[in-house]
């Protein structure tokens, strides 16, 4: 005779998220970033000593490694959380999510405040990169100016009759034309 059994396997979740939060960019299936089951039957993952930057990241729960979670589309729009650093430095990071599992919190503690300046890039469709691949995140470094407090890039070589988009990466987070003015600084 042949039995046949079923095991069902408990859901795991995961935080992925931009790269100076949660040490890879987007990696849903990061054991580094797993949650652990608490008591209470809500998840915890805490990161320790992460040096962040005064910008906000983006972050959001996955279930099973696949399942990216939409927890927070009411209030924006992609469903990403959003968390605002106001004071650069190092930090304790705790995501949450609840045992209900409809919804999630990163709270933060400053361990030492510090300057931070994250690397900044330009990012752009296959006109400006010259490549197959296109809107990778880092394509173009740019340079900072301490002295001026901005960040600079010249592109050379552009052709009119090309279309050209890009957008500006710092930290992780990416900036559209009319959000320039909150590109961090020192």
């Amino acid at each position: 005779t042949k039995e046949e059994i079923t095991v069902k396997l408990e859901d795991y979740y995961t935080v992925a998220g931009t790269e100076a939060l949660l040490g890879t960019a987007w990696d849903a299936g990061s054991n580094a970033n797993k949650m652990a089951k608490q008591s209470d039957g809500s998840y915890k993952l805490v990161k320790e000593n992460v040096t962040l930057a005064a910008i906000e990241y983006e972050w959001k729960i996955v279930k099973n490694g696949t399942d990216w979670m939409d927890d927070n589309k009411a209030v924006n729009p992609d469903g990403n959380n959003k968390l605002k650093i106001t004071t650069a430095g190092r930090y304790n990071i705790t995501f949450t999510l609840a045992a209900d599992i409809k919804s999630a919190k990163a709270e933060i503690e400053l361990i030492e405040a510090a300057v931070v300046i994250p690397d900044c890039f330009i990012s752009g469709n296959k006109n400006l990169t010259g490549k197959e691949t296109e809107w990778q995140g880092n394509e173009f470094t740019m340079v900072y100016d301490e002295a001026t407090e901005t960040w600079s890039y010249t592109l050379a070589g552009l052709q009119p009759e090309k279309a050209y988009e890009l957008k500006v990466v710092c930290g992780g987070t990416w900036y559209n034309y009319a959000d320039l003015a909150s590109v961090p600084t020192g």
